[in-house]
C-alpha cells in the first residue's frame, strides 16, 4: 500500500510540474518565417510526420496555428505521463503477488497513454494540410 501512495504522489508531482511549465509568460513565438509567405503543404506534412513523431504539433506550428499546436503538445505530455505511470505500476505490481491488480492497472494506464500518444500524432499529421490551407487563405484575403 505504501508503494501505491508513493506512485500516486510522484504522478501528482509530475502533473503539477507539467502544468507549471505550460504557463508561459513573456513574448510568444510567432512562427518560423518573419515575413508572411504562403506555406507548403508538403513541408508541413513532412514536419508533422518525422520530427512530429518526437515533438507533436510541429505541423500545426508551421501552419501558424499555435494554439492548436500547444494543445497537441500538451496531449503528448499527458500521454507520456500516463505511459510512465503505467510502466511504474507494472513494475510495482510485479514485485509482489498481492499487488497483481496494480500490474494489470498499469497495463491499462500505459495502454491508454500509448493510444493518446499515437492519436495526438495522427491528429497533427491528418489535420496539418487543413490548417495550412486556412493560413494560406487568410493571406489571400489581405
Amino acid at each position: 500500500m505504501q508503494r501505491i501512495k508513493k506512485c500516486v504522489m510522484q504522478a501528482a508531482l509530475t502533473l503539477l510540474v507539467l502544468q507549471l511549465l505550460g504557463c508561459r509568460s513573456g513574448p510568444q513565438y510567432t512562427g518560423f518565417a518573419p515575413e508572411e509567405q504562403p506555406r507548403s503543404v508538403i513541408i508541413g506534412e513532412l514536419l508533422a510526420i518525422f520530427p512530429g513523431l518526437l515533438w507533436h504539433g510541429l505541423g500545426h506550428r508551421y501552419a501558424g496555428d499555435h494554439k492548436k499546436a500547444e494543445e497537441i503538445e500538451l496531449m503528448e505530455a499527458y500521454s507520456l505521463l500516463a505511459l510512465g505511470a503505467g510502466t511504474g505500476m507494472v513494475f510495482a505490481g510485479r514485485s509482489d503477488d498481492d499487488l497483481r491488480f496494480v500490474e494489470y492497472s498499469g497495463y491499462t494506464v500505459g495502454g491508454m497513454g500509448g493510444l493518446l500518444f499515437l492519436g495526438s500524432w495522427l491528429y497533427d499529421v491528418i489535420y496539418t494540410p487543413e490548417a495550412i490551407d486556412r493560413y494560406n487563405a487568410s493571406l489571400e484575403r489581405r
